[in-house]
C-alpha cells in the first residue's frame, strides 16, 4: 500500500514504472485519471487530494498495490504502528486513520490489539496485514466491516466529560519580604566576578560586576538582587537594565518603597524614586527582581542563544561600590524537586519556600474571593479541589 498526502484540493501526478499495462481499479471517491505510456512503460495517475482518491492497481508483472490519496489536514489523524507478533520473531504494521493517538500495536493470530486515545468520537480505518480479521481497542472487541480499500472500518467513542470545579474559594498571601531594607541577605550569592567568557554576560563599563543569572548558576525563573550603596545624593530616580526576553519585566523598590515596574527588555529603563526615599550620605538598598521568560534558542548565528538575563546594567547615585547581592532558584542547575525540574520553579520567595506545593500548610493565609492583589508586588493564590477523572480514563 501507498499513501500519498498533499495540500487539500492540489491536483497530484504520480508516475510508476511496470514491465506492461497494468489493471487501474478506482476503489473511492473522484475516479482517478490514469494513461500508459507503452514506449516507456509508465503509468501515470492523476487525481486531487482531499478527494477520498483511492485506486487498485494489479498486473504488469508487478505485485498487487493500492494507492490511497489523502490531503495534510487527514495526516493529523493517521497513526503507522509497527508490533510485535505473539510467538513470533517479526513485527508487523498497520496504518489506522481517523484516530487522534495511537500509541502502540501488537497481533496475536488473527487479531491486532491497539492502543490510543480519542477527544471525540470517531470512524477509523485499520489497515492490516494479510490474515489480520479483527481488532481491539484497548482492549475491547471492535465491531468491524471491511471497506472498499480492504481495510477494516469501527467506529470509536470519544471520552467521557471530565468537569473541571468552580474554584471560587481561595488562599491568599502577598510575600517579596527582599523588598523590605531589614531583609537579611546575608546567605545570598555576592556578584563579585569582574569578567565572562561570554561577552553579552560581560559587565558594562558602568558598573564594576557581572550581574548576570546565568553566569552565577541560576539558569530559570525570577531572580532577585538588592544593591547595597552609600547614596551620593538625594536622588529621585535610578536607572537599571534588564533582560529576560520576550515580555519580560522586573519590579523595583528603593529603601522598602515601590517605585514601578519595568519592562526587562534589554534597553535601559529609568524609574521615578519619591522624593525623600534615598538620603545622600545614608545606606540604601535597591530590590529588583527580573522575570526570565527563558533562554533563547540556538537557532541563529548572530550569538542570541548568549543573550544575558537579569540585570546587566544599573546607573545608582552610589558613593563607593555598590555590593550586588542575587538569589534565583533554590535548586538551580540540580533540583531538589524532580517531580517539576528546574523549569518550573524560580528564585521567589514562594518558590523556595515550597508555596506551590501540594499539602502546603496555607491555613493561616487570608480567604479570598477576589484575584485582584492588594498592592503592586508578588501575591500567591492557592485553591484546592478533588479532581474527578471518568473510569477508565
Amino acid at each position: 500500500m501507498l499513501v500519498l498526502n498533499g495540500a487539500k484540493n492540489d491536483a497530484g501526478e504520480t508516475v510508476l514504472q511496470y514491465a506492461s499495462a497494468p489493471a487501474v481499479v478506482t476503489l473511492s471517491g473522484t475516479p482517478v485519471e490514469s494513461t500508459w505510456d507503452e514506449a516507456s512503460k509508465t503509468l501515470r495517475l492523476n487525481y486531487v487530494h482531499g478527494a477520498g482518491t483511492s485506486v487498485k492497481i494489479s498486473g504488469g508483472g508487478a505485485p498487487e498495490l493500492t494507492i490511497v490519496t489523502t490531503d495534510r489536514s487527514a495526516t493529523a489523524l493517521q497513526w503507522t504502528v509497527a508490533g510485535a507478533v505473539t510467538g513470533g520473531t517479526t513485527n508487523k504494521t498497520a496504518m489506522v486513520t481517523g484516530a487522534d493517538l495511537v500509541r502502540s500495536a501488537e497481533f496475536t493470530g488473527d487479531t491486532v490489539h491497539l492502543v490510543g486515545d480519542t477527544k471525540a468520537a470517531r470512524s477509523i480505518g485499520i489497515y492490516v496485514p494479510a490474515g489480520i480479521t479483527k481488532a481491539t481497542w484497548n482492549g475491547q472487541p471492535l465491531a468491524t466491516t471491511v471497506g472498499s480499500n480492504g481495510e477494516l472500518n469501527a467506529s470509536l467513542a470519544g471520552p467521557a466529560p471530565a468537569v473541571l470545579p468552580a474554584l471560587t474559594t481561595w488562599k491568599v498571601s502577598g510575600e517579596n519580604p527582599e523588598s523590605t531594607v531589614a531583609f537579611d541577605d546575608a546567605a545570598w550569592l555576592e556578584a563579585t566576578a569582574t569578567t565572562a567568557a561570554n561577552t553579552r554576560q560581560g559587565r558594562a563599563p558602568t558598573r564594576a560586576s557581572v550581574l548576570d543569572t546565568a553566569f552565577y548558576g541560576f539558569y530559570e525563573g525570577d531572580t532577585w538582587y538588592r544593591a547595597h550603596f552609600t547614596a551620593s545624593s538625594a536622588a529621585t530616580s535610578i536607572q537599571l537594565r534588564g533582560q529576560g526576553g520576550s515580555g519580560a519585566n522586573m519590579l523595583v523598590w528603593v529603601n522598602g518603597s515601590f517605585v514601578g515596574a519595568a519592562a526587562a527588555n534589554g534597553n535601559m529603563q529609568t524609574l521615578q524614586v519619591p522624593a525623600g526615599v534615598i538620603k545622600n550620605g545614608e545606606e540604601t538598598v535597591v530590590s529588583a527582581v527580573v522575570r526570565n521568560q527563558g533562554q533563547n534558542l540556538d537557532w541563529s548565528d548572530n550569538g542570541l542563544s548568549r543573550q544575558n538575563r537579569g540585570l546587566f546594567d544599573a546607573i545608582l547615585p552610589n558613593s563607593g561600590p555598590v555590593t550586588w547581592k542575587l538569589q534565583g532558584a533554590k535548586d538551580k542547575a540540580a533540583p531538589v524537586d524532580t517531580d517539576r525540574t528546574m523549569y518550573n520553579t524560580g528564585g521567589l520567595y514562594g518558590e523556595r519556600a515550597g508555596w506551590y506545593l501540594p499539602g502546603y500548610p496555607d491555613a493561616q493565609w487570608a480567604d479570598t474571593t477576589s484575584l485582584k492583589p492588594a498592592k503592586a508586588g508578588v501575591t500567591w493564590y492557592r485553591s484546592n479541589f478533588n479532581l474527578a477523572v471518568p473510569a477508565g480514563h
